[in-house]
């Protein structure tokens, strides 16, 4: 497999502005899927025919069985998808933080600019408002499409995806991003009756400590559904754009559908952090990559299979964002309302050990920990804290050291959100001060 993190391309490379595309220089799809737990992929042992489509890419290329985000909300995510570089150094912690906008600093590079660069025709369709021009996604985009209400159906944006693919002269880059499985989970009438009867409830659920509620079933099952619509999606794209574009599709972030008593999303714990991760390109031979992998060593990745788009400030934050972590993985929970200071609710990943640090609201000068051992709790139902004290105050040291670090330079923007953000945004469920640490 030739896979490789391509950190030794130096800073000092120049990329050309506007040079003329290689013809032989390959396509490229990125699909990002929102709240998209990665353990409901068929090809990651989901008992459940959720996804025949990435299945079969995944098959086709590299899929990278442990990956996780720095933060389980939307525009972070991306955000750290797109620069390689963690929400502590581009300044993103928040879809909205309160009554205020974060932008990310706007001296880090996005990937897109690199492709535009190149020479390549450049075009984004986005199905959320969260992602909306103007907060630090679109730079490098020729066409940036999103909606104004809310949020769109994957249907109707792959339709115009599509068309743009149809219409651009290559060599393209298109990202498209998918909202469907996100709250509230309404899956298309016509799969109302997929999974009712499969009978594999009680043997999903169980094991991550859910009860088998009649409507805890139905939660999961329209989750599911709207993995189908979502998967059947991809497979169109994936049809319109052929066998030598090179693809990548990753999840933002996953969904707690009420394990640890949390529906959605924006906490630590690895159903709302893990996500699936697939690389397709010509020549790339397949492989399942155990890892662990960040969302933020992806790009470099991607890049590997374009060589004809030099991203030297992309490269460097990506790799400046491993060398800070190593083997470890810093996640934050999305901070809400004032109480914003990001290292209230973290998360550090090493090796075996998941240590979850938290400052309760109530009482803001105590630290309260959590600690799970993944080789024999993967689920993290089993607090060790008691028990392994000295593991986590070596964790907790590495912890803090390593987000001082990865928040060196960064300078993000803050702004009011207008009414019209504040609105759209609240629908989605973003906004307020409630916490999901207090629950």
């Amino acid at each position: 497999m030739r896979l490789a993190l391509l950190f030794w391309i130096p800073l000092g490379t120049v990329v050309g502005s506007g040079c003329a595309p290689d013809p032989t220089d390959p396509d490229v799809l990125v699909v990002t899927l929102d709240t998209f737990r990665g353990d409901h992929l068929g090809a990651a042992g989901y008992p459940r025919a959720t996804t025949p489509h990435l299945d079969a890419l995944a098959a086709e290329g590299v899929r990278f069985a442990t990956c996780r985000a720095p933060v389980a909300t939307t525009l972070p995510s991306h955000l750290s998808l797109f620069t390689g570089a963690h929400p502590l150094r581009h300044g993103v912690l928040a879809n909205l933080a309160g009554e205020v906008v974060q932008e990310r600093d706007p001296e880090l590079a996005v990937l897109a600019e690199s492709f535009e660069q190149a020479g390549y025709a450049t075009a984004a369709f986005v199905s959320a408002f969260v992602l909306r021009s103007g907060v630090g996604l679109d730079a490098g985009f020729e066409t940036y499409d999103a909606p104004d209400a809310p949020q769109r159906v994957g249907r109707a944006t792959v339709a115009r995806a599509r068309s743009w693919w149809q219409e651009a002269e290559g060599p393209r880059f298109l990202w498209v991003h998918l909202f469907d499985p996100h709250l509230p989970h309404e899956p298309p009438p016509e799969l109302s009756s997929v999974f009712r009867d499969d009978a594999l409830e009680e043997s999903i659920l169980d094991p991550r400590g859910v009860p088998l509620r009649p409507e805890l079933v139905a939660h999961l099952n329209a989750y599911d559904r709207e993995l189908v619509e979502t998967d059947r999606l991809v497979g169109e794209l994936l049809e319109e754009v052929g066998a030598r574009t090179v693809v990548l599709v990753v999840g933002d972030h996953g969904e707690g559908l009420w394990q640890h008593g949390w529906e959605g999303h924006g906490y630590l714990w690895d159903e709302q952090l893990l996500v699936p991760a697939l690389l397709r390109a010509p020549g790339l031979e397949p492989a399942v990559d155990q890892g662990p992998r960040a969302v933020t060593d992806l790009a470099p990745l991607l890049l590997e299979q374009v060589p004809g788009v030099p991203a030297p400030q992309v490269l460097h934050q990506a790799r400046r964002t491993r060398e800070l972590l190593g083997e470890g993985h810093l996640a934050l929970a999305n901070p809400r309302g004032e109480f914003a200071d990001p290292l209230t609710r973290a998360l550090w990943v090493e090796g075996p050990w998941a240590l979850v640090r938290r400052v309760p609201r109530a009482d803001p000068g105590r630290v309260e920990h959590d600690l799970f051992d993944l080789r024999v709790d993967p689920m993290q139902l089993r607090s060790l804290t008691r028990a392994r004290p000295a593991v986590v105050a070596r964790l907790e040291a590495r912890l803090l050291q390593v987000a001082e670090r990865l928040g060196e330079g960064g300078a993000r923007r803050d702004r009011a959100a207008t009414e019209a953000e504040q609105a759209a945004l609240e629908a989605l469920g973003y906004g307020g001060s409630s916490d999901p640490g207090d629950r």
